[in-house]
């Protein structure tokens, strides 16, 4: 340890501090004893006081109250020692009170707000730091070479604890402070200042005799009611030359040791060497022992003398005598205590790494802790703001519950009106079997006069029509080919069965056709079949199926084949198959109607569909619409007088003009009925009996939305409404009330379809 550099300057440093802390301990002891040193007063009352000693007749045990504050409260024990001799046992009084507020963190708390562990652990610092201090006290009392213990209680009032103990331990003498601190005392203070004195003078038993004592000064007593008040000190029943010998003692050895003091206080500025130190003590304590032995009489004080000058380490405490001076015994307790610093010096280079390790590990430890706490008040946040957003959701699923609720009781509301709606359909739909019975036999009957027309006609233009059908531009098949395309007509092959024939599925040359088989019993002779061949090879257009060929010894159509079916299929999802979105209707809608624009268009003679329903409206495979099924198309003679008058529409009768079961007339505007029927099904996606009536009662009351189908999307309202509109209108009971397909109708359909494609 000498040899390292380093550890000698640190050595050198920890002497620095034990000499400059014995030093100010030094003067500490010299104004104690300066305030202890009898002063000269005017007042007899003020030097009886400081002159006063506890009575010392009896040896029971003595108890001094001493607090936490070391500095302020040592000097009552010291008066004590110094003022009780003969006493055989001190009893040290502390009472200990337990902190409410703890510091933790840089910040106070309440206990009532900290864990038990926190709480015990800052207790246990509490009571480290208590016992400490405690063996301060019981340090003095060793130096005094007197019996000493210690008596702790543990209260949070200070008086009340006090006189509890008073009466437990039958305490008789007692020695406390005055003050709260040695700074309250003045040179008049004649009782007690601090509120703990003042309440033990009014409520202590009154067999116990306290002395209230402040910066080394007796202030007052209170004395046991059977004794004598503030008896009088050993020394005034003395002889008056006794007591001058021992003031002129006194004056000499106080003036001599206040030089040594200041030689002390002196040689605190020089740093000396810890060999010197000892050398010089061990040398003193030889000299005081020759001169001891050379003159045994004159010897007994400088012995004691050397001893107090000598090292710490070497300082033994002589019994005290009655004429010893009362500063002796802090002059004593410098020397020891230095030794005790000294020795901890030694020690102290050695700690001071691993102190500052440890300081480094616990600061390491709180860094660490801080963050943990960081992270902990996030996650608590983050946990505190789940709670919120759960809580949220549970507030709004409570309210789709109770709008659910609400939903229900209107569905109940309305179940009886659906039921009368229902006896309503019932009654329509006899009223319609009834028409339907009605219109069979019209039609029987119109079926016989357009027979005998027939007739005539076919003697005067067969020639005619065999050679327009001729110069038609179409295929012809034989039907040995059409026979081997379908497997000889396989049931398995078949995909539709209509009036008028079936239609199955084949191959024509590497090429996927529909053929479609017309039912010989349809046809009373074969100008029906010449005139639907012949209207179907004039007409081109983008939304019209394409007829491809015919066999006209059999009577079998061949078109194009679509492979997405019929509007019909689609509609009711059949197969399973996707429902159309939104966007594809609007477009077929605006498809189907330049397809009736253009046949009601042809020239030199307008072409009624007259069949017109979903089933009739094929699918190709980007699901754009053709018209198909003019099995029932006319030609219209345009003329201002005169026009055709059929019977024989085979299509379903929801979709068919109403005014044709009275008239038996069809016309451009019947197809604009059957188009209206079709416009409210895309729209609903409803069936088509009594779809007018639930569309009509639905815009009166501002519902449309919630008869809207919504497996077609999110229908922008004011589209919907549109279409929805158009369809009423294109259902008037009467012709003259339907729009114009050109003016009214593409109009707005032919705009809408291109903003929804845009």
């Amino acid at each position: 340890m000498a040899d390292d550099p380093e550890s000698e300057r640190q050595l050198q440093r920890s002497i620095t501090n034990v000499v400059e802390n014995s030093s100010g301990y030094l003067r500490e002891i010299e104004d104690e004893l300066a305030i202890a040193t009898p002063r000269r007063s005017s007042s007899s009352a003020l030097s009886r006081i400081n002159s006063l000693k506890i009575n010392d007749g009896t040896e029971e045990n003595l108890y001094v109250a001493v607090g936490k504050d070391y500095r302020n409260c040592k000097s009552v024990l010291i008066w004590a020692l110094r003022k009780s001799r003969r006493t055989k046992k001190f009893v040290l009084l502390h009472v200990h009170r337990p902190s409410q507020m703890i510091r933790i963190m840089g910040g106070w708390f309440h206990v009532s707000q900290l864990t038990t562990d926190q709480i015990e652990t800052y207790r246990n610092q509490e009571r480290e730091k208590m016992n400490k201090t405690m063996k301060e006290y019981m340090f003095i009392c060793e130096i005094a070479k007197v019996h000493s213990e210690m008596l702790v209680i543990e209260a949070d009032d200070l008086a009340k604890a006090l006189i509890d103990a008073i009466s437990e331990h039958g305490i008789t003498r007692l020695v406390m402070g005055a003050a709260s601190g040695d700074n309250d005392y003045t040179k008049g203070l004649r009782s007690p200042v601090s509120k703990t004195p003042c309440i033990l003078i009014k409520e202590a038993p009154s067999s116990c005799n306290i002395w209230f004592i402040c910066k080394g000064n007796l202030i007052c007593t209170r004395e046991d009611n059977n004794m004598d008040a503030n008896p009088l000190p050993s020394s005034s029943l003395e002889s008056p030359r006794a007591r001058t010998g021992q003031s002129r003692l006194q004056r000499s050895r106080s003036a001599s040791q206040s030089s040594s003091v200041f030689e002390q206080r002196e040689s605190v500025g020089k740093l000396p060497d810890v060999k010197s130190i000892k050398r010089n003590s061990v040398m003193s304590v030889l000299d005081a022992k020759e001169r001891e032995e050379s003159d045994p009489l004159s010897s007994k004080h400088d012995s004691t003398m050397a001893k107090t000058e000598s090292s710490s380490e070497l300082v033994q405490w002589e019994e005290p005598r009655p004429e010893e001076d009362d500063w002796n015994i802090h002059l004593k307790m410098v020397v020891a205590q230095a030794a005790k610093l000294m020795k901890g010096a030694k020690k102290e280079s050695q700690m001071r790494s691993q102190a500052e390790r440890a300081a480094y590990d616990a600061n390491q430890k709180a860094s660490a802790l801080e963050s943990s706490i960081a992270r902990e008040i996030i996650l608590r946040e983050e946990a505190r703001q789940s709670i919120v957003d759960e809580k949220s959701k549970f507030e709004n699923m409570k309210i789709q519950f109770q709008q659910v609720l609400k939903e229900l009781e209107k569905i109940e509301n309305t179940n009886s009106t659906m039921k009368e709606k229902i006896t309503e359909s019932v009654d329509r739909m006899k009223t319609l079997e009834t028409n339907l019975s009605m219109a069979e036999t019209l039609m029987k009957s119109m079926q016989k006069e357009r027979d005998n027309a027939i007739r005539e006609l076919e003697k005067s233009s067969s020639i005619n029509s065999s050679s327009k059908n001729s110069s038609n531009n179409f295929m012809e098949f034989s039907y040995e080919e059409l026979e081997q395309a379908t497997c000889r007509f396989e049931k398995s092959l078949k995909i539709g069965e209509g009036v008028f024939g079936c239609i199955y599925k084949g191959y024509i040359r590497h090429t996927k056709v529909a053929i479609k088989v017309l039912n010989p019993e349809s046809l009373q002779n074969r100008s029906d079949f010449l005139q639907e061949v012949g209207i179907l090879s004039r007409l081109r257009h983008p939304n019209l199926l394409t007829l491809m060929g015919v066999c006209p010894e059999s009577l079998i159509l061949v078109y194009e084949f679509l492979s997405n079916g019929s509007l019909e299929d689609r509609l009711s999802c059949k197969d399973g198959t996707a429902p159309l979105s939104w966007q594809i209707r609007t477009r077929i809608s605006a498809e189907i109607c330049s397809s009736l624009i253009f046949l009601h268009s042809n020239k030199p003679s307008a072409v009624i569909h007259g069949d017109l329903r979903p089933a009739n409206v094929l699918l190709d495979v980007n699901l754009v619409s053709k018209l198909s099924d003019f099995s029932i198309s006319r030609l219209l003679i345009q003329s201002a007088a005169s026009h055709y008058n059929w019977s024989d529409s085979k299509g379903m009768f929801v979709y068919v003009d109403p005014e044709f079961f009275s008239t038996g007339e069809l016309r451009a505007h019947s197809d604009v009925y059957s188009f209206g029927i079709i416009l409210l099904r895309l729209v609903t996606g409803q069936p088509a009996l009594g779809i007018v009536k639930q569309v009509q009662e639905a815009l009166e009351k501002g519902k449309l939305q919630e008869i809207v189908d919504i497996s077609a999307g999110d229908w922008p309202y004011k589209k919907a409404h549109l279409i929805a509109t158009l369809g009423l209108k294109c259902c008037e009971m009467k012709r003259r009330n339907r729009p114009d397909l050109v003016r009214d109708v593409l109009t707005i359909l032919e705009p809408m379809k291109l903003s929804t494609f845009t």
